[in-house]
């Protein structure tokens, strides 16, 4: 299996959403948006998110409209500040770390999510979602960090996460998750990893 979608399906996203504070929210909104739910129905949510704002219902569950708000509320700050950390470097494991505690503080993002997010961004770190954890053979226990911790643990944590998707390396989670999910029970019309990746592209970048 060669590892080159993410390479060049994500860098479309990621030139587009680090290209202005009024893009970078659409990002966090299909990461948001993405939480328990199948791949392919997403850019349909997107676009329904687009006409409908906060009020749409697909931010009904959970606290994915906190989530939403807030980034609209924080859009120039939080693009302000992931453009710093990515100029600061995409494989340096302690940068990744302070960029993903930053991205957490959004409300309903979680570790993997949070992970998620800055992968779009280009980088290196993935999402073990319940997918790959499956692949994995582990438990969600041990992708998570709880409100309630310290400050140190929940770097340290996040930092050993880091360091264990970059044993193989962001390109290959993005790539063999893609094979892994297409054409499974949610994701019938998406038939091919290459399907999976590219409509990435097509539920985050607006429509023209």
């Amino acid at each position: 299996m060669r590892f080159n979608m993410y390479k060049k399906d994500n860098k479309i996203i990621a030139d587009f959403l680090l290209a202005s504070p009024e893009n970078i929210p659409r990002g966090f909104t299909f990461v948001i948006l993405s939480i328990q739910q199948p791949t392919s129905g997403l850019a349909d949510k997107m676009l329904e998110v687009d006409q409908q704002g906060p009020e749409c219902r697909h931010l009904n569950y959970g606290l994915k409209r906190a989530g939403f708000e807030y980034v609209q509320a924080n859009k120039q700050a939080i693009f302000e500040r992931l453009t710093e950390y990515v100029a600061l470097g995409l494989n340096d494991v302690d940068n990744i770390a302070n960029a993903l505690h930053y991205v957490y503080q959004t409300p309903n993002l979680g570790m993997v999510k949070s992970a998620f997010l800055l992968q779009l961004l280009g980088f290196n770190v993935a999402c073990l979602d319940s997918h790959n954890l499956k692949r994995l053979g582990w438990k969600q226990s041990q992708v998570s960090i709880t409100k309630g911790l310290k400050y140190e643990t929940k770097i340290k944590k996040i930092k050993a996460y880091i360091s264990t998707t970059q044993e193989k390396g962001t390109a290959f989670w993005w790539d063999s998750w893609c094979h892994y999910v297409a054409g499974n029970i949610a994701n019938k019309k998406l038939t091919t990893g290459q399907q999976v990746s590219q409509y990435h592209i097509q539920a985050i970048l607006p429509k023209a």
